[in-house]
């Protein structure tokens, strides 16, 4: 009696050999499916963020008289200052890892990320406002508004620089990491001229604790999140991008197989006629 038939793996080829399944699209080493869904994550984050932000500032402002400066967006130590923090050093990190996808840039981008992580140790402590309020504007005799104009004034080169590093470090990435990129340069710049416009709301006679100062708070530091959510994404979207796609090179080159050597064609086998004679 004839043993049963065992049913062949579908994954095993016909010498019995283990077949590998191809990954997912994608898991494949390259893909911008990953690095896509980095930049939706980061698109999540800020809308969320930006969204409690505004509604606690907000609220804090029209229904508590602003008693509560943990729900300030304007004050320091509080977690929405923690927030911005966290989002600008995440960017100056992103740029390292930008760093090591892109060689040829490595230099420029050290420096880029050494600027953004100035630009997160300055969010922590609020090193331009106290340069202003506590040591320029007295020894000056200026007004305590004009410490405002401190911040544009000096890091305004700095921020041009990061934003030109920037710009030319999104377009080695894929569309929505550009994009993420320049979205998040564009809102930032918006939050240095919104504060750098506060200035002329106070010799307009707006004062702290004003419905527009409010608004006007809200609107930067809101920019300003979001700007530096939108940035870290980006980046660390077009370094996954690059490192995927230099790990699909190295593995193709592994791939490759050895060139083929030709053997020489078999002569033929000449039969021997006998001629009877």
């Amino acid at each position: 009696m004839d043993s049963p038939r065992r049913a062949r793996d579908p994954q095993q080829g016909r010498n019995g050999h283990v077949r590998l399944a191809d990954p997912p699209p994608e898991r494949r080493i390259g893909s911008t499916a990953i690095p896509d869904r980095v930049v939706v994550a980061g698109l999540a984050v800020a809308v969320i963020a930006v969204l409690v932000q505004t509604a606690a500032h907000l609220g804090n402002a029209a229904f508590l008289d602003n008693r509560f400066t943990l729900l300030s967006a304007d004050a320091e130590g509080t977690p929405f200052s923690w927030a911005s923090t966290v989002a600008c050093f995440a960017a100056a990190f992103a740029v390292l890892l930008a760093a090591a996808a892109f060689p040829a840039l490595a230099p420029r981008l050290l420096l880029l990320a050494a600027i953004l992580a100035f630009f997160s140790l300055d969010d922590a402590v609020g090193l331009h406002e106290r340069l202003g309020a506590e040591l320029l504007s007295p020894l000056l005799g200026l007004p305590a508004y004009t410490s405002r104009l401190l911040w544009p004034a000096v890091y305004v080169p700095l921020l041009l620089l990061a934003v030109a590093l920037l710009w030319r470090l999104a377009r080695e990435g894929p569309t929505r990491a550009r994009h993420s990129v320049r979205l998040g340069v564009a809102l930032l710049a918006g939050a240095v001229a919104a504060e750098a416009a506060s200035t002329l709301l106070f010799r307009l006679g707006v004062t702290h604790g004003d419905r527009i100062d409010f608004f006007e708070v809200a609107l930067e530091e809101g920019a300003e999140l979001a700007g530096w959510i939108f940035v870290a994404a980006g980046l660390t979207s077009c370094a996954l991008h690059t490192l995927g796609l230099s790990a699909a090179e190295l593995a193709h080159r592994e791939r490759r197989p050895a060139p083929a050597t030709v053997a020489p064609a078999a002569q033929p086998a000449v039969e021997r006629v006998r001629v009877l004679t």
